[in-house]
């Protein structure tokens, strides 16, 4: 392109004929990566990026059109389509999506984790009076509880977080006895919540930290 001023990635460009101004075949198309130096720009549909070189070509901007996502009521409420589990979609999307057949709502995150948001995204961890790793599908909701009786503090172990992954859980100790659940990564600092008490935890480098 004779210029990248105006473009970002995430954008949607049509390109039209400069003399017939018709648009040229497989428009629009979306913005996936944007090399400055050179002034050449990929883009792609359907994930699936490609290089594209053409000459003499008028480029306009098109705004998204979204399909078979949802409405938005007069309350201003979004209702989603039903749709079934997003299948052959790339590794580092994520999507939440009404599940077509439970009526569930359900969130992939980009590792691949699916769970439902029913309960407000809510996981039990069963303590059992032992240390606990959470299942993929307990760990990756916003609130965990802990369960039952403890006789000694507990474990209770979460995928480890770097700076750039970093993020947040409510847990919500509702174990009985004179202990606490620590929150744990492999490595760091802990947090200890008292039987009977809440706590907002932040996982990073550093390990676990009490915010709340």
């Amino acid at each position: 392109m004779n210029q990248t001023a105006g473009l970002a990635v995430g954008h949607y460009i049509l390109l039209k004929d400069p003399i017939t101004g018709n648009p040229l075949a497989g428009n629009p198309r979306k913005i996936e990566n944007i090399d400055v130096a050179t002034r050449t720009v990929t883009w792609g549909t359907a994930y699936a990026p490609v290089n594209v070189t053409m000459n003499a070509v008028k480029v306009l901007f098109h705004n998204a059109a979204f399909e078979t996502f949802g409405r938005v009521d007069s309350g201003g409420y979004l209702t989603l389509a039903d749709q079934a589990a997003p299948e052959g979609s790339p590794a580092n999307a994520a999507w939440l999506w009404s599940d077509g057949t439970s009526r569930a709502l359900r969130v992939r995150t980009k590792d691949g984790i699916t769970s439902s948001l029913n309960n407000g995204g809510t996981g039990t961890v069963a303590m059992g009076d032992t240390d606990r790793t959470p299942a993929a599908s307990v760990h990756q909701c916003g609130v965990i509880v802990t369960t039952g009786t403890l006789t000694s503090h507990r474990l209770l172990t979460l995928p480890p977080a770097t700076d750039t992954d970093a993020y947040g859980k409510w847990i919500d100790n509702t174990c009985t006895g004179a202990f606490s659940v620590v929150v744990r990564q492999s490595t760091g600092a802990t947090v200890s919540v008292p039987n009977g008490a809440k706590a907002y935890v932040w996982l990073d480098s550093r390990g676990v930290t009490k915010l709340m």
